[in-house]
């Protein structure tokens, strides 16, 4: 398990007093943590189940990025049939990232443009 870190800060200076609001949230990654998985299949029909509906509950995220190290390798996140971001590789495996809500009621499925690329995912619930 691996836990989020996020903080929120807000300052404002208004006049001779200053005023600093701090928010801090931790949340736990729940489906088996960080994982790494190789996209092989090239069309949506063909694609790799990344978070499968019954894991879905209300108040889920997913964190996902393509590992590959070639700009023009993409993986193609879905839903449904829809697909709904699409992440370019970049140099040493520091390929595009996104944090997504999920709805309940499909798979979420990742294919790939090559069938080579590494994505790197986590789904955790807020």
């Amino acid at each position: 398990m691996a836990t989020l870190n996020a903080n929120l800060r807000f300052k404002a200076d208004v006049g001779s007093e200053k005023t600093a609001v701090i928010y801090t949230v931790d949340k736990t990654i729940t489906e088996g943590g960080l994982q790494r998985k190789k996209i092989t299949g090239t069309s949506k029909g063909a694609g790799t189940v990344i978070a499968p509906n019954a894991t879905i509950a209300a108040g889920t995220y997913l964190i996902v990025r393509n590992m590959n190290s070639t700009k023009g390798n993409y993986i193609i996140i879905s839903q449904n049939n829809v697909e709904f971001i699409k992440l370019a590789g970049g140099p040493s495996g520091s390929g595009d990232y996104a944090i997504l809500p999920l709805h309940m009621g499909h798979d979420i499925i990742a294919h790939s443009t090559a069938g080579t690329e590494i994505l790197e995912y986590a789904t955790y619930e807020v």
